[in-house]
């Protein structure tokens, strides 16, 4: 998970005269959790040095400064355009798989005074869901595949959650058609994380 780093008050940057010199100082302030001044480098060498062999780098890793301060809309925002903007670049997997555990993030917990996160609305577990199908079954042998699919697996598995929760609803209300029809979108949208003996027993 991401974690707010310092220096988000007030950061003190000062700009180097070449890309590279900007490009490792972005990396310095980033080794050191200094993720509003490693942006500001970023940033500053993207504008002022568009054609460095480190822009399209910068452009990266202003979507992971933004990320590692929990801006996850200005992440997606970045990284997608990065891969709208470079769609063949060698990069373009990684970009995917940040968007989609942007929004993972973004995913309403539990918390003891809120109803259960299966009872909240969806909508950021379903983005997650689109954007890290995307990535997996674009990209099998990326180097982040496997978090990818198993962030993925806890997604689908928090989505089954919130159908059960709804069939049981309509089963506590004896709407047996609707209770059924919620059953049968489990068997059918989520056989590889919902589908077992006792789901088809309850069906029948």
């Amino acid at each position: 998970a991401a974690t707010p780093g310092r220096g988000e008050s007030a950061p003190s940057v000062s700009y180097e005269q070449s890309a590279e010199g900007n490009w490792q100082k972005g990396e310095e302030a980033y080794a050191d959790e200094e993720y509003l001044a490693a942006q500001r480098y970023y940033a500053y060498l993207k504008t002022k040095f568009p054609y460095s062999q480190y822009t399209l780098l910068s452009e990266l890793r202003i979507g992971d400064c933004q990320y590692q301060r929990q801006r996850y809309l200005e992440a997606i925002d970045t990284f997608q355009n990065f891969v709208r903007m470079h769609p063949t670049h060698e990069k373009v997997p990684y970009a995917m798989f940040k968007v989609g555990m942007s929004y993972y993030q973004q995913i309403p917990g539990n918390f003891f005074l809120l109803p259960p996160a299966e009872e909240k609305d969806q909508a950021a577990v379903r983005d997650a869901e689109r954007a890290l199908k995307q990535y997996v079954e674009r990209f099998p042998n990326h180097e982040d595949w496997k978090v990818g699919s198993a962030t993925l697996k806890e997604v689908r598995e928090r989505l089954l959650s919130h159908e059960r929760y709804v069939a049981d609803f309509y089963k506590n209300q004896e709407k047996d058609r609707a209770y059924v029809g919620r059953l049968e979108v489990i068997r059918t949208e989520y056989a590889d994380v919902g589908l077992d003996d006792e789901l088809l027993l309850e069906m029948a």
